[in-house]
């Protein structure tokens, strides 16, 4: 955060400049009764304060002279109770307006923000297709589903859908994909479960699914990128999250954040924390941003898969997750970090 002198200090020296003759302080750039300061604001040879950059309506300045950032602000009323409508989900993701999209066996299902709930809303892949996560691209305009079932290098393992009609079309064959992410690039970003590696791979299709990684990351499933671009990896044997730092869609770095048994999905806060669910360790817990000691929030959760922070008509404090094949709602004291798809 830049650092500002106190208040008074900065008076003072205007007043300095005023008696030496120098021009008086652009009027624009006045400082408030609290104190608060131009977070951009010099003092030009002329004696004339720079407009600049302006602090924020939740910034103040500390008695150290210190811009502080404020803390992420909650919106929203009480989340919705779906755990007795929605059964045998596994993927799970929540559309900008609210719109929540939830995998059934052979299809997705959605709560619209009116609160309908349409469980079969878009069929495909089959009755017996089990389907893993969700990603939606930037427009919300296509949802992209997974279908890890080692059925060979021919039969689809990621589908897209049309989410204004529900129509299906299988982008990519082949792999055993467990996690998807959309990436600041446009490009699918996929954990490749058994093959030990994640994948990048064209949203459109029609081309095959090119490797990131330089070494094996063993059993990796949910992916997510922070704020900075590079990518998290839920890598489940022996488990650990792991940072990979991308050029160009390609692995140039890699460090670990945490180990812990089995992660499965992750996800950010407005924070920079580090959330993820473990299915066999049956809970769900977060790490500060640049790693330490893991911090359990749910401790006895019922095989936790997939998980989104809430947005538009859903408080955005609160935690989706596919818990026992059901969604629940879970509170939390952030929102979460800016997407793509939010």
């Amino acid at each position: 955060m830049p650092r500002l002198a106190p208040a008074a200090s900065l008076v003072a020296l205007l007043v300095l400049l005023a008696c030496d003759g120098a021009d008086p302080a652009d009027a624009g750039s006045p400082l408030d009764d609290g104190g608060a300061g131009d977070a951009g604001a010099t003092v030009d040879a002329g004696g004339t304060v720079d407009a600049g950059a302006t602090i924020d309506a939740g910034g103040t300045v500390d008695a150290g002279g210190t811009v502080d950032a404020g803390t992420p602000t909650c919106s929203g009323g009480t989340p919705p109770d779906l755990g007795a409508t929605v059964q045998l989900a596994r993927g799970l993701v929540v559309a900008r307006d609210g719109t929540l999209y939830f995998t059934q066996v052979g299809g997705v299902g959605r709560r619209l923000p009116d609160g309908t709930l349409e469980t079969d809303w878009a069929s495909f892949g089959g009755d017996g297709t089990t389907l893993a996560a969700l990603a939606l691209d930037a427009a919300n305009a296509s949802l992209f589903a997974t279908a890890p079932d080692f059925a060979g290098a021919d039969a689809p393992s990621v589908y897209r859908i049309d989410t204004a009609t529900g129509d299906a079309t299988a982008v990519v064959n082949g792999g055993t994909p467990f996690g998807v992410a959309v990436g600041p690039d446009g490009m699918l970003y996929l954990g490749g479960g058994t093959s030990d590696h994640v994948f990048r791979a064209d949203p459109a299709g029609g081309s095959e699914p090119v490797q990131v990684t330089t070494s094996p990351v063993p059993v990796p499933r949910g992916v997510a990128f922070d704020a900075s671009g590079a990518l998290l990896v839920a890598s489940a044997s022996p488990g650990s999250i792991v940072r990979v730092t991308l050029s160009a869609g390609a692995e140039v770095a890699r460090e670990t954040v945490v180990s812990a048994p089995t992660p499965y999905a992750i996800a950010l806060d407005a924070t920079g924390r580090i959330y993820f669910t473990s299915d066999s360790g049956g809970f769900l817990a977060r790490i500060a941003p640049g790693g330490g000691a893991l911090e359990t929030l749910e401790p006895a959760l019922d095989s936790p898969f997939s998980f989104d922070f809430g947005s538009g008509a859903l408080p955005t404090c609160a935690l989706f997750v596919v818990t026992g094949g059901r969604v629940t709602s879970l509170e939390n004291d952030a929102p979460g970090a800016a997407t793509i798809w939010h």
